[in-house]
């Protein structure tokens, strides 16, 4: 079940108010709980599912530092996106006018049927309002 809270946000140039559900604030999922959970649901060891991940995470920021799109099944794909300044001058179009690099994560469309609207309960959260 996912919570939601409603909050209101003005519209700069007309002044006018809207409320908006928006996902509630949660506490953050740790490494250690979801190694907790995949193992058990296989055979794994806690020691091999660790070994994994941290393998997975070294390959795929490997790949990513390459310039290749990572995809993963029915997880979805990871790529490297940039922030760079344009210019007029094509003499002066190289490296320098990056900014930053970010990964982007895309979900499949499989992962994206299973999170959808239709599939997902919602509540109104019942914490303190933020």
């Amino acid at each position: 079940m996912i919570q939601y809270v409603i909050r209101s946000y003005k519209n700069p140039r007309s002044g006018q108010v809207k409320l908006y559900p928006q996902i509630a604030p949660s506490v953050p999922v740790l490494r250690k709980q979801v190694i907790q959970r995949i193992e058990k649901t296989c055979t794994l060891t806690s020691s091999d599912i660790k070994a994994c991940l941290d393998a997975l995470e070294d390959v795929v920021v490997d790949l990513l530092t390459q310039g290749n799109t990572v995809r993963l099944g029915d997880l979805g794909s990871f790529r490297a996106t940039l922030a760079a300044e344009g210019t007029t001058d094509p003499e002066q179009c190289n490296a320098s006018l990056i900014k930053r690099v970010r990964v982007k994560f895309c979900p499949s469309g499989t992962m994206n049927l299973r999170i959808a609207k239709s599939v997902v309960n919602f509540a109104p959260y019942k914490g303190v309002e933020v």
